[in-house]
């Protein structure tokens, strides 16, 4: 969303343009809700067990690097695309 934004970015650079011809809100809110959904995922399904989340690998469900892993491939997965397929 953000190359997007970018790519796709005409006039002045002035605060307005970037709050309102880009997606940046958008992109604040999805953040926003991710963090949100992460909280209560950990409050629902962890109940509050530190020792939960210690345990296993670190790219697996319960643990914040399976969200990591997926942002970054997404985001390379991405970034080849447009690279390979202009």
């Amino acid at each position: 969303m953000s190359h997007f934004s970018i790519a796709h970015f005409k006039g002045p650079v002035t605060l307005d343009a970037i709050l309102f011809n880009t997606l940046l809100a958008d992109i604040a809110i999805l953040w926003a809700k991710f963090a949100l959904g992460k909280a209560l995922f950990d409050l629902e399904f962890l109940k509050s067990d530190a020792d939960t989340m210690g345990k296993g690998r670190f790219f697996r469900y319960p643990n914040m690097g399976w969200w990591w892993v997926h942002l970054f491939a997404l985001g390379l997965v991405y970034a080849l695309g447009n690279f390979f397929w202009k």
